[in-house]
């Protein structure tokens, strides 16, 4: 289509199995995972160059996981009843409280 193996073009005229294969199998196990999946694709192909696509991957997989881990241990760590409670101490400190 584009004469090249370059960019957007070079990856659905070689590879475009592989993101039917992705989306379908994310049909079956995941189905919360297709738009998302959709979202970073269009990211990677618009927005990265060719040679930068493994390592950017790599690094938004490295990002992500440490989103998740630092969400898991704030969530351990400041549950929600303990948030509330220090909410509204501090709201009577203020004197914000009716």
């Amino acid at each position: 289509m584009c004469g090249n193996n370059n960019g957007l073009c070079g990856c659905l005229n070689n590879n475009w199995w592989w993101i039917v294969i992705l989306i379908l199998l994310c049909q079956y196990f995941w189905p919360g995972g297709v738009q998302p999946g959709g979202v970073v694709l269009c990211i990677v192909l618009y927005s990265t160059p060719v040679e930068t696509y493994v390592s950017y991957a790599l690094n938004r997989i490295l990002d992500t996981a440490i989103g998740v881990i630092v969400a898991l241990l704030v969530n351990y760590f400041l549950p929600r009843e303990r948030v509330v409670r220090l909410w509204e101490g501090f709201k009577k400190r203020l004197g914000l409280c009716r």
